[in-house]
């Protein structure tokens, strides 16, 4: 059972021993479970007792008990449905893509994408130099996944970069960590995305 079924249903567990004991507390205090008062012995009148009717006490200890399972539904919902891509659909193979930036970009940027199927470890790389001379510059130790949605903030160029210099980038699902801080080449077994490449912008604000 995964995590939100299992919290969904320790709540609703909880839910009913609490309505148990509110229908219990409440039948000792109206006297529900109580015989039916007898007549006197002259034949007078008996006095009623008015109490609530238990069908509808009931009634509201189950619209409490489903009002309070709402937050579970919610976060199920959110677990589970609402961060599947669409545009991804239901590949099989695993897929990591990246969805910003294009264009023009400031030193600092936070860069974000697509993984699916879910995975831990993304790691994003910025490439540098001439084609027959590049390094790729490993950003973070890995990048921050949330669901299917990964974000990590880039580093593009340093102070003696200009305006108009051009950097590639690349994310990859690596079958382990890359340490290195600065690699010639990507590995091999990675599965990467398409290469996006960007033009700095010395005028643009950097992110936080």
């Amino acid at each position: 059972m995964s995590r939100p079924w299992a919290i969904l249903g320790s709540s609703q567990l909880a839910n009913v021993f609490f309505g148990v004991a509110a229908y219990y507390t409440m039948a000792a205090y109206y006297g529900w479970n109580a015989p039916a008062a007898m007549p006197a012995s002259g034949g007078g009148p008996v006095a009623a007792t008015s109490a609530g009717h238990p069908f509808i006490v009931v009634c509201l200890l189950v619209v409490a008990a489903l009002v309070c399972s709402v937050p579970g539904w919610l976060t199920i919902y959110r677990t589970q449905y609402r961060r599947t891509p669409p545009s991804l659909g239901s590949a099989s193979p695993q897929v990591v893509a990246i969805q910003s930036p294009g264009g023009k970009v400031p030193q600092w940027k936070v860069i974000s994408g697509i993984i699916h199927p879910q995975a831990r470890l993304i790691q994003i790389f910025v490439g540098a130099g001439p084609i027959n001379d590049k390094w790729w510059y490993r950003q973070s130790d890995r990048a921050t996944v949330d669901g299917f949605i990964w974000t990590c903030r880039c580093k593009f160029g340093d102070n003696r970069s200009e305006t108009g210099w051009q950097f590639d980038l690349c994310a990859i699902v690596p079958t382990t960590l890359v340490v290195e801080s600065r690699v010639r080449e990507l590995p091999s077994d990675a599965i990467k995305s398409d290469i996006v490449t960007v033009s700095l912008d010395r005028s643009l604000r950097d992110d936080s």
